[in-house]
């Protein structure tokens, strides 16, 4: 995401030009990293992270005051992007060797197998991540 008229997005970002670029970065503070740094760190990339938020609507309103950009999957941005007119989702740059999916793993301990609430959480979870 960053604003529709970002000065070094012309058509969409290269990978040169999205890597020169100040970035926000979405962080709970329990955890250590995001999706996105992981699939960074795996391409031996680095982004300039100048600001980090423990939510997408602080960040957005970062980006849409500013030449920040924020990476983040499609769906967390997905709705929130039409709270900040003058902002725009753009594809990742076009030489970026990205993965299209991830595998996702259940894990449970083996007594717990029967448990109809956790059969319940696991197919939940098997349907959302499936579509």
């Amino acid at each position: 995401m960053a604003r529709a008229d970002h000065p070094a997005a012309g058509d969409g970002f290269d990978l040169r030009s999205y890597l020169e670029q100040d970035h926000v970065l979405v962080i709970s503070s329990e955890r250590w990293t995001d999706f996105v740094s992981l699939e960074f760190e795996r391409l031996r990339l680095a982004r300039r992270i100048v600001l980090r938020c423990q939510d997408y609507w602080t960040a957005c309103k970062a980006v849409a005051g500013s030449r920040l950009l924020l990476t983040a999957q499609r769906a967390a941005l997905g709705q929130i992007v039409s709270s900040f007119p003058g902002t725009r989702l753009w594809p990742m740059p076009r030489d970026m060797d990205t993965v299209e999916t991830m595998e996702v793993r259940l894990y449970w301990h083996a007594a717990r197998d029967s448990d109809p609430d956790l059969g319940w959480l696991r197919e939940n979870l098997r349907s959302i991540f499936a579509s």
